[in-house]
């Protein structure tokens, strides 16, 4: 019915949204405000699919064998992170996909190039998953648990390269 059509063009709309937001972000690949403003009211005013639509969405662009890519659709993880709580639900639901994705961690499973990108997604994801267990990490066990193995991992695999992601998230598990 009438209903269902609209909630088939919001969710089309927020698709085409994420897509545009993740893909053509600029030289630091930050989503542009507006898509990020359409992207947000979808979510909000429609609770029932939004943040689902989204996770999925974006669990795809973090899947893109571009870095730049990646990140942006990081960056919108982030947007919608700290605002929708169905969101958060949605998109850690796959923790270990969330950290393989955005911070190379699994051997098999590189960051894709370029190189200058893969670096800042890395130190973008290793930042924001520190913000959101200060945010969120006692209420929220899964984040809790992937910033402890985001230490392990990071003390059995780092060559020198990754001290400073190290640094990052030991700093995480002591606060």
């Amino acid at each position: 019915g009438m209903a269902a059509e609209v909630d088939r063009t919001a969710t089309k709309q927020l698709r085409r949204a994420i897509e545009e937001a993740a893909t053509c972000g600029g030289d630091d690949a930050t989503p542009p405000s507006g898509m990020l403003s359409v992207i947000k009211d979808i979510v909000r005013t429609n609770p029932s699919f939004g943040p689902q639509v989204a996770a999925d969405a974006l669990r795809s662009h973090l899947q893109a064998g571009h870095a730049q890519e990646r990140l942006s659709a990081l960056l919108v993880c982030d947007v919608l992170f700290t605002r929708s709580k169905a969101f958060r639900q949605y998109l850690l639901r796959d923790i270990d996909f969330l950290i393989s994705s955005t911070t190379g961690r699994r051997h098999e499973l590189p960051l894709p190039p370029p190189a200058r990108f893969a670096r800042k997604l890395k130190d973008t994801a290793l930042r924001l998953f520190e913000e959101w267990h200060k945010a969120l990490g006692a209420k929220h066990a899964p984040l809790a648990l992937a910033a402890k193995y985001l230490s392990q991992e990071a003390c059995e695999t780092g060559p020198p390269a990754e001290e400073d992601a190290i640094a990052a998230v030991a700093e995480m598990q002591r606060r």
